[in-house]
């Protein structure tokens, strides 16, 4: 049987958690945020130090991997972070900050707080309009939802009309069509509604 993969270790153990993002953060070693140096770094190592402590001793400030990431200045437990960004990037929708709540056992404010965190590192950063380098979608005429006196389901039973297809097809440009493979294999000329 297949094992899952929220059973991995990294997403239930704390040290693991930290191993974990070490890894993928800092692929060739610890690198501190503060002055940059990687030469004198060790962890740190003590019965009190928390977990992931390394002390820089080249600017002599200790630092984790935590710092200059979404999950600084958070007391949330590194794991539960990792099991936050599994669910949300890996949720078809997206995942509510209540379903968060019940699924971590955490208190709503703090799922809501991990969300945000989340979603802000997610975000592209390029708010660049929709259509491409420096143009717009602009709709062809104007577009009527339903007419007033139309049942709510006739459109949906009856589809969009060959002709409307025909010319949204024509109106989008570089796009590779369901119909046009099967034209090309069989040699013959299909409209997309005889494709169906």
């Amino acid at each position: 049987m297949a094992k899952s993969v929220l059973s991995e270790k990294h997403f239930h153990d704390e040290a693991a958690a930290y191993r974990f993002v070490e890894k993928r953060v800092w692929p060739d070693g610890p690198v501190c945020p503060h002055c940059g140096g990687v030469e004198r770094i060790s962890k740190m190592k003590g019965t009190s130090t928390r977990i992931g402590a390394y002390k820089c001793y080249q600017c002599r400030k200790p630092f984790t991997v935590k710092v200059g990431t979404v999950f600084e200045a958070s007391h949330v437990k590194l794991h539960l972070w990792l099991q936050a960004i599994f669910l949300m990037s890996s949720s078809k929708k997206g995942i509510s900050s209540q379903q968060l709540h019940r699924t971590l056992g955490v208190t709503v404010k703090t799922a809501w707080f991990m969300s945000h965190r989340i979603r802000e590192a997610m975000r592209s950063g390029d708010l660049s309009p929709m259509g491409g380098e420096g143009k717009t979608l602009k709709p062809t005429r104007p577009i009527t939802v339903l007419s007033p006196n139309a049942s709510p389901l006739s459109s949906a039973v009856a589809g969009p009309s060959p002709r409307r297809v025909a010319s949204l097809a024509s109106a989008v440009s570089g796009l590779s069509w369901p119909w046009s493979s099967v034209a090309a294999t069989s040699g013959h000329s299909m409209s997309p509604m005889q494709a169906k």
